[in-house]
């Protein structure tokens, strides 16, 4: 052996020592961790711990999701929606009614997205072409299409006290405005008084409330929930907003066509044009079929743009819909088959699937399971892929963005690794790569399950992990 590998072991083992004692600490006494790290080009397993044990992986699973929608579709595809008119238009009446038919465009009217349109210049734009196709006057309605994806908008496993917050947001084949809405409360004059609904942003008038939020001290921040299943509009709040002036928070959206077509109707009603049928809040009707003409095609940012800001934001709802975009571009007709071809995707990587069990594309389900060894093994795969290096570049960047930010922001490690996070309650997760010292690269999952700790004191356990890999290799 040269004195160059007699020196490299001695540090590997003062980086295994360091990391099996930060897995011994009290905080850890009842949980599951597990770890895998291996040489991204010569596959060598340098640490592992219990690394084939399943473990809910969190937000680290939509590392795989992302991968797999670029796989199908492609880092240029882009979604359209189409706005039609169905009917005959005679003296500026349109006999029939106006149509959104979704391509289950993720960020239809949401402006997160560089490319994408706010729901004001969206509508804006809509109102300008009925107007070109000389329409006045409508004498039927406004109506929303969501059926290009399935009518399946919650995956399994989803906590109840999830459901009905915009961090659990529904897919839909026609989704508006990342399917939330903005509720303002006004508190009360004292803590523990009742806090009062003010409105929604946008308006949804269908919803109705049971509204049990009471007001918390000054400062305290977001402290409320809304509940509510899809398709129901009714909607139950509880927990506190603090003491002080108006505040708000987010909730998903019942129906997100419905609110799409209603505020399509309010534009054109402002901008002069009349919509005769009278409102049904609420009501989902069956949309118009007869001859159509084409009024616009709005069309999404492409497909890289959008996972950049999926996995930077960790967002939830561009998860699930990317998931069953890719499947229905692998001939999947619901959710289950979509994850049937997800992991079929995963075995043609070489990637062992033993252990994995997907139920959603986000992580927040509670019924998904990974193993540290496979999650490691698919950031090495991953790189034979042709659009890896847009991959890469959205995975959140350490000391540099999102919310590896301000870990290791002043030390070498800044800018050294790229990794997916996952955090749900007493999860916390972080998988992706590390260029090391020697400019060697090293995939490694690290995830850890049931921690006795906050989720800080976690990351700065981790991050000590990274630093020892890191000076060791």
């Amino acid at each position: 052996m040269t004195t160059t590998g007699v020196l490299r072991s001695a540090l590997v083992a003062d980086a295994v020592a360091t990391i099996d004692s930060l897995c011994s600490a009290p905080r850890y006494r009842h949980a599951m961790i597990g770890i895998a790290v291996v040489d991204a080009r010569t596959s060598e397993v340098i640490y592992e711990r219990n690394s084939e044990i399943s473990l809910l992986p969190a937000s680290c699973l939509k590392a795989i999701t992302t991968a797999f929608a670029l796989r199908q579709l492609g880092p240029e595809h882009r979604f359209e929606t189409r706005l039609e008119a169905i009917g005959e238009v005679a003296d500026g009446v349109l006999t029939g009614s106006l149509v959104i038919r979704g391509g289950g465009d993720p960020t239809l009217g949401s402006d997160k997205v560089d490319g994408s349109l706010s729901s004001g210049t969206l509508l804006s734009q809509w109102v300008e072409a009925v107007q070109r196709a000389g329409i006045r006057e409508i004498s039927g309605g406004v109506q929303g299409d969501p059926s290009y994806l399935p009518d399946d908008p919650l995956p399994s496993g989803w906590m109840w006290e999830d459901i009905g917050n915009y961090y659990a947001a529904g897919t839909s084949g026609l989704a508006f405005y990342d399917n939330l809405y903005h509720l303002y409360f006004r508190p009360g004059a004292r803590v523990g008084d009742p806090a009062k609904i003010v409105r929604t942003e946008p308006p949804i008038p269908q919803i109705r409330w049971t509204n049990r939020m009471l007001t918390g001290p000054a400062d305290s921040g977001d402290q409320g929930y809304i509940y509510g299943q899809p398709g129901s509009w009714e909607r139950t709040t509880r927990g506190t907003v603090p003491l002080g002036p108006e505040f708000s928070i987010k909730g998903s959206v019942p129906s997100p066509h419905v609110v799409a077509a209603d505020a399509l109707r309010n534009a054109l009603e402002t901008s002069g044009i009349r919509v005769r049928s009278p409102r049904r809040h609420g009501r989902t009707l069956p949309v118009t079929s007869g001859e159509s003409r084409l009024l616009a095609v709005t069309v999404s940012p492409p497909l890289s743009k959008i996972v950049h800001r999926l996995n930077k934001e960790s967002n939830n709802f561009y998860a699930e819909m990317l998931l069953l975009h890719a499947g229905k571009s692998a001939g999947a007709q619901d959710r289950k088959s979509a994850i049937e071809a997800e992991m079929k995707y995963l075995e043609s990587l070489g990637v062992p699937t033993g252990g994995l069990r997907i139920n959603d594309g986000s992580g927040l389900s509670r019924l998904n399971f990974v193993t540290a060894a496979g999650m490691a093994r698919f950031m090495q795969a991953v790189q034979r892929e042709p659009w890896f290096d847009i991959w890469l570049a959205s995975l959140p960047h350490m000391g540099v963005d999102a919310d590896l930010k301000e870990r290791h922001a002043d030390t070498p490690l800044k800018g050294r690794v790229r990794a997916k996070t996952g955090l749900i309650e007493r999860v916390r997760g972080l998988t992706g790569y590390l260029d090391a010292k020697s400019g060697a690269r090293i995939c490694f999952a690290i995830i850890l399950n049931g921690y006795d700790d906050s989720w800080v004191a976690v990351d700065g356990d981790v991050d000590v992990m990274l630093r020892a890999l890191h000076d060791a290799l």
